[in-house]
């Protein structure tokens, strides 16, 4: 047998100890130790119970699971947020749609307002009127005029765009480039509708423009037709 030392066994001498000295011989040690080492040791072991105790163990009693009714309120209000993200996007889309067209729209007058000044005997050849499909941008068209084959893909971007939408009892009247029957030589009015704003957007040579006027022609604050400005009877003159 291991003669057992008064002291604390060392790393060398406490394998020896543990190979040959009687389960007894443990308390020995235990009851030995260091007072500050048991005392350390007991408290932190102490504090460990208490903090599950308080803590970890009342958390995991008190946890359940979602009622059915809980969750049906969280199906409901997902779908009520996916509904409003959706129809936000598409009316995104469509007022995109919108300032598309007058951007064609603005890039027609333009095109046309650098012919006539250019070429004033070109003026008559942009008294074009309604189109109705895109096939009407290549044929109403003159192909004299400057820039034909951009002109025509422009004219037909803005028919494709307007979709179903169309003048209030003429179907498919879409655009109109004419002259005004009010206004001086050289003068022109680009009509264009909105499909979703469901108005007219108007722009002349005067400079004049707005989407003011209904699909029936109303608009202005008057019953008469096409009198807001840059629409074809845009009583302001100047054209």
């Amino acid at each position: 047998m291991v003669e057992v030392s008064s002291e604390y066994p060392n790393k060398s001498n406490r394998n020896a100890f543990n190979h040959s000295c009687p389960p007894c011989c443990f308390s020995y040690f235990y009851f030995n130790e260091p007072k500050w080492r048991q005392f350390f040791r007991t408290s932190i072991r102490s504090a460990s119970i208490s903090y599950f105790n308080s803590m970890i163990y009342p958390v995991c009693q008190n946890r359940k699971g979602f009622t059915l009714i809980e969750l049906l309120m969280v199906i409901a209000i997902i779908g009520i947020l996916a509904s409003i993200i959706i129809v936000n996007l598409s009316g995104g889309k469509n007022r995109a749609e919108d300032a598309s067209i007058i951007s064609s729209a603005e890039s027609i007058m333009k095109a046309a307002q650098n012919d006539i000044i250019s070429s004033p005997q070109d003026a008559g050849m942009w008294s074009i009127g309604w189109l109705t499909n895109v096939s009407d941008c290549s044929t109403k068209i003159s192909s004299n005029i400057p820039n034909y084959s951009q002109l025509v893909a422009t004219c037909q971007s803005i028919i494709d765009a307007t979709g179903s939408a169309s003048l209030a009892g003429y179907p498919n009247y879409k655009m109109l480039i004419t002259p005004p029957p009010n206004g001086t030589n050289g003068g022109l009015s680009i009509m264009v509708v909105l499909p979703y704003a469901q108005r007219f957007y108007c722009i002349g040579s005067n400079g004049g423009s707005s989407k003011m006027t209904l699909l029936d022609s109303t608009g202005c604050g008057t019953s008469l037709s096409w009198h807001c400005p840059g629409c074809a009877n845009d009583p302001s003159g100047g054209f």
